[in-house]
C-alpha cells in the first residue's frame, strides 16, 4: 500500500502540536532555566564523609505558562485524532457524531463504538479498535493515547497541569581526583517539606573538608500529580504522544 497522504488541515495541526512542544522547550524551558534563581548545597549522608546528597532548591515555583504551552499541544493532538474520523465518516460537515474513541477498557469501547458507525471503511474501523489502550498489553499508562486522553481531559475540563522542575543530568560534569561516582537525578526533581529536591549522589574516595563542584544541571519541566505522568518529563510524554498520534492519523489516512 502506497504512503498515506495526509490532508493539508490534519497536517497543520500536527505541526502546530510541535510547535507548541519545541516552544515550551526552547522559549519556555531554555530560557527560563536560564535564568532562575536557585542554590545548590552538598552534604555528608554518613559519618565517614565518603556518601554525600547534592540537594537543590529554587526561589520560585514554575511559572503558569509552562502548563498553559502543554495544554495548548495536548489540544491540537487530541483534535486532529477527531478531525481525521470526522473526515473518514459519511456525516454532514456540521455533524457531532462522531469521535476518535478512546477507551481504557473493552466495555467502555463497545458502549462507545458508536461513534465510529458512520466511518465508511471498515479497516479504518478496525485499526482504531486495535490501537485502543486497553489493548496495551504493558497497561494504560503505556499507552499513548490513554496518557494524552487523561492529560487532554485533566487541563480541559479541571485545572492547570501541575508541574514541577525535573533533571536531565549535568550540562558539565566535574572531574576531581577525590570523587568516586556522581550520579544525576534524571526525571522529576520532587522536593520535600523544606522546598528542595535531591539534585545528585556523590560518593568521595576520601573526605574532604568542603566540597565546592562546579555543577551546571539540566533543568526541564515535569509533570507533578497526574496519575498517567507523574514525575514524568513533560517533553518525553508530549512527544511519545505526538509521534504516536502521527502514526495513528498518517495510517488512518490510507483509507480517505
Amino acid at each position: 500500500m502506497p504512503s498515506p497522504v495526509v490532508p493539508a488541515e490534519l497536517a497543520a495541526k500536527l505541526q502546530r502540536a510541535e510547535e507548541h512542544i519545541m516552544a515550551l522547550l526552547v522559549e519556555n524551558t531554555d530560557e527560563y532555566f536560564q535564568s532562575a534563581a536557585y542554590s545548590i548545597v552538598i552534604e555528608p549522608d554518613d559519618a565517614d564523609g565518603l556518601e554525600h546528597t547534592a540537594y537543590i532548591t529554587f526561589a520560585e515555583p514554575l511559572p503558569p505558562i509552562f502548563a498553559i504551552r502543554i495544554g495548548e499541544a495536548l489540544y491540537q493532538l487530541r483534535s486532529v485524532l477527531d478531525h481525521t474520523v470526522m473526515m473518514l465518516s459519511d456525516v454532514s460537515p456540521t455533524s457531532r457524531e462522531t469521535e476518535f474513541v478512546i477507551a481504557k477498557s473493552a466495555e467502555s469501547f463497545e458502549a462507545m463504538r458508536y461513534r465510529l458507525s458512520k466511518i465508511s471503511s471498515s479497516e479504518a474501523r478496525s485499526f482504531i479498535d486495535a490501537v485502543q489502550p486497553f489493548r496495551e498489553a504493558r497497561g494504560l499508562a503505556d499507552s499513548p493515547l490513554w496518557v494524552l486522553h487523561e492529560l487532554f481531559m485533566a487541563d480541559k475540563h479541571r485545572r492547570l497541569l501541575l508541574t514541577q522542575a525535573g533533571s536531565y543530568g549535568s550540562r558539565r560534569l566535574p572531574i576531581y581526583p577525590w570523587v568516586r561516582t556522581i550520579s544525576f537525578v534524571s526525571g522529576a526533581l520532587r522536593t520535600d517539606a523544606t522546598g528542595r529536591a535531591v539534585l545528585a549522589n556523590l560518593t568521595l574516595l576520601e573526605p574532604q573538608p568542603s566540597i565546592d563542584l562546579d555543577v551546571r544541571p539540566m533543568l526541564t519541566v515535569a509533570f507533578a500529580d497526574e496519575p498517567v505522568a507523574t514525575d514524568r518529563i513533560a517533553l518525553d510524554v508530549l512527544d511519545e504522544a505526538l509521534r504516536f498520534t502521527a502514526f495513528v492519523v498518517g495510517q488512518l489516512c490510507r483509507y480517505l
